[in-house]
């Protein structure tokens, strides 16, 4: 149901009307309507890249009624008629629909009374000045000149972020550089007292006990039997309470192998549990768990 309030020669102040209508292969146009001069007036635009036409068609009652079932007196009444159409789709969801043929626009809008079941109008491709022309070459030319200002003030932006990441990657591969060197001589003076491992073993011993080079371990002697005899007291003199421990062994066969702990060595007589430690053998460079 519908209803719309007329005053018979009062005239009547409209706001002009914006619906939405969609082609069939969805191409969404904005359609202003407006009525002055005691006429109906549509008009939109279609823009896309270079690409800018203007559509426009005018109706005087005559016209519109030529295909009515209604009486009406005036362009405002036929206005108040039309809005309430309008208004009664929206809450109805009713789609308006626009079929393009040649450079006309023809517009379908839902209205369901009886037999009458929609509104038609044509809205024709404005025929455009040479003013109007040059205007909207102007227009065009200005949007790319201010598309392409934008693009150059981006692209300055990227290039002065590129040359802060390059500076960062050749700070950041500098220092892994220095850091490489430091680990390559501080690997190099791991164990350097001792007659047992090979230098090109250490990496593999540094490998076993700190796999992701966070600990940066370094090493001191602490007791060697060639030097401090082979008694356990002497051992745990020198060792105990020295936190972790690496000890390498070379038998009378000539085999070499070896254990690590994280606890410290004492002279308490009893065991202790450490799950970190493992043993190994440098000839078979094998690491047992």
């Amino acid at each position: 149901m519908m209803t719309y309030n007329l005053e018979e020669g009062k005239p009547i102040q409209q706001v002009p009307l914006e619906i939405e209508a969609t082609t069939e292969d969805s191409i969404k146009y904005i359609i202003k309507i407006s009525n002055a001069d005691n006429k109906l007036t549509l008009s939109t635009s279609y823009k896309k890249g270079l690409i800018s036409k203007e559509y426009f068609s005018s109706y005087d009652l005559s016209k519109l009624l030529e295909n009515q079932h209604f009486t009406f007196k005036s362009i405002n009444e036929y206005f108040v008629f039309f809005k309430a159409i309008l208004d009664n789709n929206k809450q109805l969801g009713l789609e308006n629909k626009i079929k393009k043929v040649d450079n006309v626009l023809n517009l379908e809008i839902p209205a369901n009374f009886g037999i009458f079941k929609e509104i038609k109008f044509e809205i024709k491709e404005k025929e455009l000045s040479e003013k109007d022309r040059q205007n909207n070459l102007m227009e065009i030319m200005n949007k790319v000149y201010l598309e392409n200002e934008e693009l150059k003030k981006k692209m300055n932006e990227l290039q002065i972020e590129n040359e802060k990441m390059k500076n960062k990657l050749q700070e950041t591969q500098k220092e892994l550089e220095e850091k490489g060197k430091k680990q390559i001589e501080r690997i190099k003076n791991l164990f350097k007292d001792s007659a047992i491992v090979k230098n090109d073993e250490k990496k593999m011993i540094n490998d076993w006990i700190d796999p992701y080079n966070e600990k940066n371990i370094t090493s001191e002697l602490l007791f060697r039997t060639s030097v401090d005899g082979d008694r356990a007291n002497t051992f745990h003199t020198k060792c105990n309470g020295k936190g972790a421990t690496i000890t390498f062994v070379k038998t009378t066969a000539g085999k070499r192998v070896g254990g690590f702990t994280m606890i410290p060595w004492a002279s308490s007589g009893s065991y202790k549990a450490d799950p970190d430690s493992f043993i190994f053998s440098l000839d078979t460079y094998q690491k047992f768990v």
